[in-house]
């Protein structure tokens, strides 16, 4: 896996991968890049460097090929570059990455803010963005929820409407992996905890999904700490809040991250997909 993130994804993805390894076993091949200091070094005068970037990229993706089968590449270059205003750089890189492709073996999965680029100001470059990808998932990314890895299903502003725009990306993909039968006690879970951090924490806040060892893990990450209040907050109570998440999860619990905690549930899956307490 080739990772071009910035430091705090790739803090999250690390903590991610560190959970599901078992103790000692080691990460894997990852290669990882900060994104920032990467387009940076594709920039210059606020233009796609093409040259550059292509003595910068290939030498990575031709080793990582070399050494296993279906390489994955994981950027937010493009992303950033939109959000500092250079558009057409974003979608010249995008064009750089299909072109390489036809070269190497690999999948790219690309990551933008839906909110930043599909306002109407970039109708026509948000629809020419689209057509570079096979496919492109709204508010967020799903990667491999059937259990090959992590599901990083959206990211979401502090908003009131958040908490339903979460629950439709974790119902779509549990649709994809045929698992309907648990999606509406998964609505609520997940009601629950993004409703949590926009109105007590009024942060933003991350949707993690995976399936693993028969379980559906939901986590709800945002920036507030684990001060006394917080962990008062959390403490279930009947028929209510938190107390609906005891009741209807097989486990639940929180901790701290790098920039703030998350509170996760999870939910048994019978042999047949479907979901049982």
């Amino acid at each position: 896996m080739v990772a071009i993130c910035t430091r705090g994804r790739r803090e999250q993805l690390e903590e991610i991968l560190a959970a599901r390894r078992p103790s000692g076993e080691p990460a894997g091949a990852w290669v990882w890049l900060d994104a920032e200091e990467t387009l940076d070094a594709f920039m210059s005068c606020g233009r796609f460097d093409r040259a550059t970037a292509r003595e910068t990229v290939m030498p990575i993706l031709e080793a990582a090929s070399a050494e296993h089968e279906g390489t994955r590449v994981y950027g937010e270059m493009a992303g950033l570059a939109w959000e500092a205003g250079y558009v057409s750089a974003a979608i010249e890189l995008e064009g750089f990455w299909n072109e390489l492709k036809r070269e190497l073996p690999f999948s790219l999965f690309c990551s933008y803010a839906i909110a930043l680029v599909s306002g109407p100001e970039h109708g026509h470059e948000f629809a020419l963005m689209q057509t570079l990808h096979s496919e492109v998932v709204e508010d967020g990314l799903t990667l491999d929820i059937a259990g090959a890895g992590p599901a990083v299903v959206g990211d979401f502003p502090p908003a009131p409407e958040a908490p339903r725009r979460a629950r439709q990306l974790v119902r779509a993909a549990l649709a994809r992996t045929c698992q309907q039968d648990v999606s509406e006690v998964a609505d609520l879970v997940v009601s629950e905890l993004a409703t949590n951090a926009v109105i007590h924490v009024v942060s933003p806040f991350s949707v993690t999904a995976r399936i693993e060892r028969g379980l559906l893990r939901l986590e709800v990450g945002d920036a507030g700490s684990l001060t006394t209040a917080t962990r008062e907050r959390l403490v279930p109570e009947p028929a209510h809040g938190l107390g609906i998440v005891d009741a209807l999860c097989s486990d639940w619990g929180f901790g701290a991250t790098t920039g703030g905690k998350v509170v996760w549930a999870e939910l048994e899956l019978d042999a047949d997909g479907a979901g049982a307490r």
